[in-house]
């Protein structure tokens, strides 16, 4: 039932603050700069995954990415207001 509380009160504050909404496989940045990520997951979108995020504070919305560094596989977990999603290269070559 906490689950059901916790996951409409962040549908209400999605829609209030206009949340960034981002896909599984897209490539996104920090706003700050930094690599390349790709969207793994997203908090809220699977009760069962959603329970170990929400154990450990992180919050419905907040998006899983990995990347590369020096050919090592990193990931991390971010506010969907802290990362961007990168323009694809077919959109540049259009502008």
């Amino acid at each position: 039932m906490e689950y059901v509380k916790n996951k409409l009160n962040s549908i209400y504050m999605t829609k209030k603050t206009k949340m960034p909404i981002f896909e599984i496989g897209e490539v996104v940045m920090l706003n700050s700069g930094g690599p390349d990520m790709t969207v793994k997951y997203i908090v809220g979108t699977n009760k069962i995954k959603d329970t170990d995020y929400l154990i450990a504070n992180h919050s419905i919305g907040d998006v899983v990415c990995e990347w590369f560094e020096s050919e090592v596989l990193k990931n991390g977990i971010f506010n969907p207001f802290t990362i961007t999603k990168k323009e694809s290269d077919k959109k540049k070559q259009k502008l």
